[in-house]
């Protein structure tokens, strides 16, 4: 009785193990608010607001500054380039672009690549398309902006979002 139940059950079994493996293959789009971008430099904390439209640095003059958008890895053990990555900004300066380039490294920091650098250039919301990053084995990928300060003219600049493939 008990063998006949076990040659019934062991191929659905087998079944579903190939459809989860399966599942796990298959790259996933990802989108993020520009919220998520955290600024490197502490002291500038009280001028970024984070919200629904994303991060929103409110600053007008000065220097451009860093930010960092961490990049949400549903499975860190997958050694598959992060790919497609895009980062949407509304630069607002008149003087400076935005430029961006991704990041990653493995889980200890000792080893990391990087993309090359894409920017803006004018004022305007622009898709900035940074492409692919290798990854490691349980590591980080993030993507880090430096950020024009705002014009008082054209209102503050903005990371809207954040676009991958994982």
């Amino acid at each position: 009785m008990f063998t006949h139940l076990l040659k019934r059950t062991v191929p659905t079994i087998a079944l579903m193990t190939t459809l989860v493996s399966a599942h796990h293959a298959i790259a996933d789009t990802n989108v993020a608010t520009g919220a998520i971008c955290k600024n490197m430099v502490f002291s500038l904390s009280s001028s970024v607001q984070y919200g629904h439209t994303g991060m929103i640095d409110t600053r007008t003059g000065g220097l451009a500054t860093s930010f960092t958008c961490p990049i949400d890895r549903r499975d860190a053990l997958n050694t598959n380039d992060v790919t497609d990555i895009y980062v949407r900004v509304r630069d607002n300066s008149t003087t400076t672009g935005f430029s961006c380039l991704a990041w990653s490294c493995n889980s200890l920091g000792t080893t990391c690549t990087s993309t090359a650098s894409v920017g803006s250039s004018g004022t305007g919301d622009f898709s900035l398309f940074i492409g692919n990053v290798a990854t490691f084995n349980g590591g980080a990928v993030s993507v880090m902006c430096h950020m024009p300060p705002s014009d008082s003219v054209n209102g503050p600049s903005r990371i809207t979002s954040v676009r991958y493939t994982d």
